[in-house]
């Protein structure tokens, strides 16, 4: 992809936000609110199990009770298992696109199928609203360092906006496209890679009495690919 690039060169950072919220504090949520917390960023977050807030709650996070607590953030990010959550949290006739107000952002980190990323871009923009989709290369582990891959979908002008939230969230973003859905195609497409990657490496070991010659083609591409983190 030729127009995938990184942006901390070409988009500049805007002042930081005074509220940002996370809601799904799951393990990549948690790590996505502790990155936020250390930097001294104020956040919220929401998760339908309250223990999971209540864990960041004792870090400094503002818990919140349900996704009306968001109406007064610039920024959401949402860290959701699928389609099917971020559907209920999002679009539900009291959900988040209900909340933001015109101008707002929805970061969306999950990886989601392209016809509902396209469905949801739509819906934001009719209320005046911004779908930055930043699916993530990486698990869990990465996060917390800060090592995770950000692909972006998304406005130049909304990254420069977002630019100083996505910083403190991974070491490199790469814009992918104006459009959203374009990221959430490019992470679909890694996630089948590495599958098949996994599948063509377990072969190699398993014919290969697992361990192929050293300097060969499979064993480079056992190294640099297998072996990537899924998520």
């Amino acid at each position: 992809m030729t127009n995938v690039h990184s942006d901390s060169a070409t988009v500049p950072a805007k002042p930081q936000p005074s509220n940002i919220g996370i809601i799904g504090v799951g393990r990549m949520g948690q790590a996505f609110g502790d990155l936020l917390i250390a930097s001294g960023v104020r956040v919220i977050a929401y998760d339908r199990d309250p223990r999971k807030v209540q864990v960041l709650a004792q870090r400094g996070i503002n818990p919140a009770t349900s996704v009306r607590d968001f109406a007064d953030c610039e920024m959401v990010l949402t860290s959701l298992p699928d389609d099917d959550a971020v559907r209920a949290v999002v679009l539900d006739v009291s959900g988040l696109a209900s909340v933001l107000r015109p101008g707002s952002v929805h970061l969306s980190a999950s990886t989601i199928g392209v016809p509902f990323c396209r469905e949801l871009d739509a819906a934001h923009s009719k209320l005046g609203q911004h779908l930055l989709a930043m699916p993530v290369l990486g698990n869990p582990e990465m996060a917390a360092r800060r090592e995770l891959f950000i692909i972006l979908g998304g406005t130049e002008e909304v990254i420069g906006r977002c630019r100083i939230v996505l910083d403190r969230l991974g070491q490199r973003s790469f814009h992918a496209s104006p459009k959203p859905w374009v990221a959430s195609a490019m992470k679909l497409a890694a996630n089948m890679l590495t599958a098949a990657a996994a599948g063509y490496g377990r072969g190699v070991r398993l014919f290969g009495k697992g361990r192929p010659a050293p300097g060969s083609s499979a064993r480079n591409f056992d190294r640099l690919v297998v072996r990537w983190p899924r998520t």
